[in-house]
């Protein structure tokens, strides 16, 4: 098993770079086995070291390329092949192990053609408005499967979500569910596309849809004090975009924990008082607005 700091859905290509000597051991050993090894998001701690929390649920992959550089460091090539559940973690020695089974989807509803085209175009709209703006994102141009199990996985890898949301993507076990996901997703990142394209927003729509405008507007008011309050010695600029609403996505790198104080009824100083570092992600497209806090 390898832990890491991204998401690898079925179908995904990752390029990897392997330095530290229990990995190169790992990767030797694959190499003579069946090429195989499962990709983990880490839920807390760093991809180096060791001493890392695990989310359960990832993606079998397989190695397609291994380069052994002469300082001893792999380049390896893989690509997603299945979502696992891990049933046990066993102890690192040398390198993470654990029992998995696959996790396939649960019968249920699925989603009809037109809703799934709906998604699509609705993605290739998004990138092509980051393209536009000079973002670092997949092309607007991507093949997808007709298959919508396997394309709402794909979906998840061309996007340009965190990775928290991917993994709610991946962990989610229905077809429809993940539909639901990507759509609250491309309609909250579209938004802040739109306005840095300067195409203008429904904003009464967007409060009215997603959260209580009150609440929007105090949530609003409540961080930037925070943040005015917090370091008032710095030059600080905030960047506060469309505010469809307050994301799940607030995640605390202390505690690892990513469900948002603001949902359970703290206001931001008292998150701040409890937690040494917070950082609130205002947006769901966490790239383009985010305001760290000391």
């Amino acid at each position: 098993m390898l832990p890491l700091g991204t998401v690898l859905f079925p179908s995904g290509v990752l390029p990897l770079q392997l330095f530290e000597d229990r990995y190169r051991r790992m990767i030797v050993d694959v190499l003579a086995a069946d090429r195989e090894l499962g990709i983990v998001l880490i839920l807390r701690g760093n991809e180096v070291g060791g001493g890392d929390l695990r989310y359960d649920v990832g993606t079998r992959s397989r190695v397609l390329e291994a380069r052994e550089a002469p300082d001893g460091r792999w380049s390896v090539v893989i690509v997603g092949l299945q979502r696992v559940r891990v049933d046990r973690w066993m102890p690192d020695d040398p390198y993470p192990v654990a029992d998995v089974r696959p996790m396939p989807d649960l019968p249920g509803p699925g989603i009809d053609p037109a809703s799934y085209r709906s998604l699509e175009s609705r993605l290739r709209r998004l990138l092509a408005g980051l393209t536009e703006l000079g973002d670092p994102v997949e092309a607007a141009t991507f093949d997808l499967t007709d298959d919508p199990a396997l394309g709402t996985l794909q979906m998840g890898a061309l996007g340009p979500f965190t990775s928290y949301d991917r993994q709610r993507l991946l962990e989610a076990d229905l077809v429809v569910e993940r539909c639901e996901i990507l759509d609250d997703l491309l309609y909250g990142a579209q938004g802040v596309v739109d306005i840095r394209l300067g195409l203008g927003l429904d904003w009464g729509r967007q409060i009215s849809v997603k959260c209580d405008g009150g609440a929007a507007a105090a949530v609003v008011a409540a961080a930037v004090a925070a943040v005015v309050v917090a370091v008032a010695t710095a030059a600080v600029v905030v960047a506060v975009g469309a505010l469809h609403h307050v994301s799940t996505n607030c995640i605390c790198p202390w505690s690892g924990r990513v469900d948002c104080c603001f949902m359970k009824g703290k206001a931001p100083i008292q998150a701040m008082a409890a937690m040494p570092h917070y950082t609130l992600q205002l947006c769901s497209y966490a790239p383009l607005y985010s305001a760290a806090m000391p």
